[in-house]
């Protein structure tokens, strides 16, 4: 029997209504070669019941009765994998029937790459989801944005930005993979994965073909984060671009742009390190928000009269972060140096 050359690695948690979806569109591959490792994380749905319905000699199944979180379980599981690559799956998304075998041939026809991503394409859940302003986003906004960061050069410059490369689209060398791991948290594991490897040398690509489609629900993860999962996240984030937050704000005043769950989260986990923040800001004037025993005024950036002598800039709002950063460059305000992004 000959070794398997890729582990497809997909973790579990409540999914019993995608999960058959994704199980077969990955035993559908015309690379046929592969081990299917799932770990499923404490579901109290019919989750563990679909996937033992499925039978096929390449599915390796563990079933835990606890809840851990997905950066505990996908630590946890690359201590069974032995295969020399990897392919990320998503318990929700489906995978084109060429996805492994276009990407795999990617990595060893460019050696010096160590991950490789795919475009993405949005569809709905139901319905209601497609109807809905959300998705307009995701679909409209969200896929044009990340797809347009297709060169290894650019994944190097966005990167260090944000999230631009999609999880449930990587393939990569195990041995890469393993020398960074994943943290244990329950969101923005991947960020850390990626962001790690590229800070410590590793190349990251991509094909410019549709491989894996995105499923858009109300009840996936970033449509349900609740605050204290966002603040252990943002815990994750704080800590590995802390030398850079550092450079930016060094003595000089704070602001965050964004007044949402991202800025105020950024701001309890910069107020655990005892970093002070000074105000918020947005394109308007609004409510002042309240954290731990402190008020912080929302201001209009217009208003604002920043000088980047005193004043210092992170940006935390995703859906305007290209044109905050647009805004500051143009007012004469130097990246990394007087102001960043953090997710």
């Amino acid at each position: 029997m000959v070794a398997p050359t890729i582990t497809a690695l997909m973790t579990t948690y409540n999914c019993a209504s995608t999960v058959e979806d994704t199980i077969k569109s990955i035993l559908a591959q015309s690379y046929t070669n592969f081990e299917f490792l799932i770990l499923d994380d404490g579901s109290t749905d019919e989750t563990c019941a679909r996937i033992k319905g499925i039978s096929d000699s390449r599915i390796r199944f563990y079933q835990y009765k606890d809840n851990i979180g997905v950066g505990a379980r996908l630590s946890q599981a690359l201590e069974l994998i032995t295969t020399p690559y990897i392919a990320k799956v998503d318990s929700d998304d489906i995978s084109s029937p060429e996805r492994f075998s276009k990407q795999l041939a990617y990595l060893q026809e460019n050696q010096h790459v160590s991950l490789v991503k795919s475009y993405i394409d949005y569809f709905p859940d139901n319905d209601i989801v497609a109807q809905s302003e959300r998705y307009t986003l995701f679909k409209k906004v969200k896929e044009h944005e990340i797809n347009s960061v297709n060169t290894a050069e650019l994944i190097h410059r966005e990167l260090r930005r944000w999230s631009c490369f999609p999880h449930t689209t990587y393939m990569g060398k195990t041995s890469s993979i393993k020398d960074i791991g994943y943290p244990n948290s329950r969101i923005f594991e991947d960020y850390y994965l990626f962001y790690t490897m590229l800070n410590r040398g590793y190349v990251l690509g991509c094909i410019p073909e549709y491989l894996v489609r995105m499923r858009v629900s109300n009840s996936s993860t970033t449509a349900t984060t609740t605050e204290s999962t966002i603040d252990e996240g943002l815990n994750v984030i704080v800590d590995f671009k802390l030398d850079a937050i550092k450079a930016v704000v060094r003595s000089k005043n704070i602001f965050i742009y964004g007044s949402g769950q991202l800025a105020q989260s950024l701001a309890r986990n910069l107020l655990k390190r005892d970093i002070l923040v000074s105000a918020f800001l947005d394109k308007e004037h609004k409510t002042p928000v309240s954290i731990a025993d402190n008020v912080y005024p929302v201001v209009n950036i217009n208003e604002a009269e920043l000088n980047k002598i005193h004043d210092s800039v992170i940006v935390a709002a995703q859906p305007v972060r290209d044109q905050i950063c647009h805004f500051l460059t143009l007012e004469g305000w130097e990246e990394w140096k007087h102001f960043m992004v953090i997710a």
